[in-house]
């Protein structure tokens, strides 16, 4: 149990967290969809229905496709007192994120419609930086008099991507009812690198070099397949809709996982030691689990406007691995602690808890080619606190619930249509569980920063852009 003990001070009980990462509406999509928030559930006949109702396909009268949709957009993250005192992690991420490319087509049977679509669900880039160089008083007098001069720096850089192909069917029972079926097929792509090191010398005569470095890297890609079934109720005021997603299930997916720990002269049960623990195993399975979900909305016209709104269920993950090394043995030299395996250590726990989503959306003509919409929702974090307490990588950074605000107009009527608007989104984490705080640093905690309860923060602002073009006039 001693051995255990000082290599999960080695490798932290605890990892920071991390992400966009952890939400599932970080991304609407459609240029007006994404000005509404997404309150399309309940009726939207245009084709970001192909994702969000498939049922809705049914009352459309029209091929269509979109021909751009983008979202540019900053994003400022901020995790207070990451390494030590005003030692922030911050990170700013400038780029385009596509909404929506998709298209329906009409079939010869009058009540069979066909949808596709090209989108981008996750687009989370994080880079951080953080240093911290003074004097301390690390250790006891007795065995190094006075302060300790102490430097560490902690780098910190995470990619997590995700591209969904949407096949959908539809059905038109009536003209107030219609089925719909969508087929998703998402690929995520998972890049994350941290590094910390840590170096303290000791006031002694030959003044011995205290070191620690902490590598921890893995890179993943996974491949899976949901179904979304849909379906749609309309008439001349109302309309609304519910969905149900099914699990995902698991197509195909490999990752390699890597770490390195390594303690120079560091003291552990009162003797200053050297240890090295080392690994990288590739070509994993990759597992992630994404939960089932129900969805719902309503839609009601009013006189030149119209009012909606929707919210989406996501299930509970239980406590799971998305890569886990076998377990071989992981401290040098060999041989020196057999009982201590690298698969404690190389893997990357994953867990969520259930989360609801919500949105209301307004839409308002104001002429004949020129309609305001807008719209307030909620995005709230999947994070699982229970992962604080999880050996292994954590790459999860983004713990907190976001809010997000969007306006624009949609111009035109007809074959063609441009959108323009504004978003802007905010969330505060004020319970974040942050690894790596060297603020007061020990002599039995030096290769490894306390966790610290912190506050942690993120806005964003964007531009929405999007064109849309219509086979035949509506």
């Amino acid at each position: 149990m001693k051995t255990i003990s000082l290599f999960l001070l080695l490798t932290g009980v605890a990892a920071g967290c991390l992400a966009q990462d952890t939400h599932y509406w970080t991304q609407q999509f459609g240029t007006r969809s994404a000005l509404l928030g997404g309150a399309v559930v309940g009726g939207d006949h245009d084709n970001t229905a192909v994702y969000y109702n498939p049922g809705i396909l049914g009352f459309t009268d029209t091929g269509s496709i979109s021909i751009n949709g983008n979202l540019y957009r900053l994003e400022n993250f901020r995790i207070e007192n990451a390494l030590g005192d005003k030692k922030d992690f911050k990170s700013k991420d400038l780029g385009s994120v596509p909404l929506l490319v998709a298209g329906t087509i009409r079939t010869h049977r009058d009540r069979l419609r066909i949808g596709y679509g090209i989108l981008q669900p996750v687009n989370f880039n994080f880079k951080a930086l953080a240093r911290l160089d003074g004097s301390y008083p690390i250790v006891d007098d007795a065995e190094s008099p006075g302060n300790e001069e102490f430097i560490c720096q902690r780098n910190v850089s995470s990619y997590l991507h995700e591209i969904m192909v949407v096949a959908s069917l539809a059905w038109r029972l009536d003209e107030h009812w219609s089925v719909g079926l969508a087929n998703l097929f998402t690929g995520r792509s998972y890049n994350y690198t941290s590094a910390t090191v840590a170096r303290m010398y000791l006031n002694d005569p030959p003044h011995t070099l205290v070191a620690a470095d902490d590598l921890q890297n893995f890179s993943c890609f996974h491949l899976r397949y949901s179904a979304k079934l849909g379906l749609a109720w309309q008439n001349k005021r109302l309309s609304a809709g519910l969905t149900f997603t099914t699990p995902g299930l698991r197509l195909a997916g490999k990752g390699t996982i890597g770490a390195d720990y390594t303690g120079t002269n560091i003291k552990y049960n009162g003797i200053r030691q050297s240890v090295v623990a080392d690994g990288i195993q590739p070509k994993l399975k990759t597992t992630y689990k994404f939960p089932l979900s129900l969805s719902g909305g309503l839609n009601w016209k009013l006189h030149h406007a119209m009012l909606a709104v929707a919210g989406q269920y996501f299930g509970k993950e239980a406590m799971y691995n998305m890569l886990q090394a076998g377990d071989v043995p992981f401290v040098r030299p060999q041989g020196a602690y057999p009982e201590v395996g690298a698969g404690r250590f190389l893997r990357v726990p994953m867990a969520a808890r259930p989360v609801i989503n919500g949105v209301i959306g307004y839409e308002q003509q104001l002429s004949s080619s020129l309609t305001l919409q807008t719209s307030l929702r909620n995005d709230m974090t999947w994070y699982d606190k229970d992962l604080d307490h999880q050996t292994g990588i954590q790459p999860y950074i983004t713990t907190w619930n976001i809010y997000t605000f969007s306006a624009g107009v949609t111009i035109g009527n007809g074959r063609s249509l441009l959108t323009l608007g504004l978003t802007g989104s905010f969330g505060t984490d004020d319970d974040h569980a942050e690894q790596g705080n060297y603020s007061k640093p020990a002599s039995d905690q030096l290769l490894r920063g306390a966790v610290t309860i912190t506050r942690a923060s993120y806005s964003s602002f964007g531009f929405v852009l999007g064109f849309k073009y219509s086979f035949k006039k509506i």
